[in-house]
């Protein structure tokens, strides 16, 4: 049986690996949220805030998909 060789990692792995990490160490914090120029930390109303914010895109989306159908 041939000996294996132990090669450096490449520079992908390493992006990859360091992509990896650093999405674990976001993951395990939470950020405050401002809103009318006060920060929020308690989860439910970062989430009331955050929820909030995606309606009002959605629904920002979707009334310009269907402005050309209203007349």
């Amino acid at each position: 049986m041939w000996p294996q060789m132990i090669l450096p990692p490449s520079p992908i792995q390493k992006k990859l690996l360091t992509l990896i990490k650093q999405s674990k160490q976001d993951s395990a914090s939470f950020i405050p949220l401002r809103k009318h120029n006060s920060v929020h930390q308690d989860v439910p109303m970062k989430t009331t805030i955050l929820n909030e914010q995606f309606q009002s895109v959605l629904v920002g989306s979707l009334l310009a998909a269907l402005a050309p159908f209203v007349t």
